[in-house]
């Protein structure tokens, strides 16, 4: 399989090495094009079955049938929405939680969740998935405990 991944920060780094290991050949899409170099090298010794791993700057078309989007929610709004005609019939995967910079309240609207917000932006035959995350940063308690204090 071929896989993009948006980013190049820790999630994109484990998520890149699972699918190098598997045979699946991975390209990440960097803001940083000497960060991206430096992930790639690191990730280069994973590979196999024949995997490749290699970088593009972000904004760079995407040529993969999934894409898988590690890139903080609120950041992840605007490029999701720049890459929404190239996602038409590709699998997206996102991870991000909807959480600020000080990860004690969550950014989506009220009554809405990221998933919600994403499924918005993307094309109606994209197969978009939100899996379970499974941390919880203190603003989800404050939602889940809100009435049973």
């Amino acid at each position: 399989m071929k896989v993009t991944i948006l980013g190049t920060g820790n999630m994109a780094h484990a998520i890149a090495t699972r699918l190098l290991a598997g045979g699946n050949d991975v390209t990440l899409l960097s803001r940083d094009p000497d960060k991206g170099a430096e992930v790639v090298k690191a990730l280069s010794s994973h590979a196999k079955k024949g995997a490749t791993v290699k970088v593009a700057k972000l904004g760079s078309p995407i040529q993969d049938p999934m894409v898988i989007n590690t890139i903080w929610f609120n950041s992840a709004v605007d490029i999701i929405t720049s890459y929404s005609k190239q996602l038409s019939g590709k699998i997206l995967v996102d991870i991000t939680n909807p959480v600020n910079q000080t990860f004690d309240d969550l950014i989506t609207p009220p009554g809405s969740s990221a998933a919600e917000e994403l499924a918005k932006i993307v094309p109606k035959d994209t197969k978009y998935l939100k899996p379970l995350i499974l941390h919880l940063p203190a603003c989800y308690l404050k939602v889940i405990f809100k009435d049973n204090h």
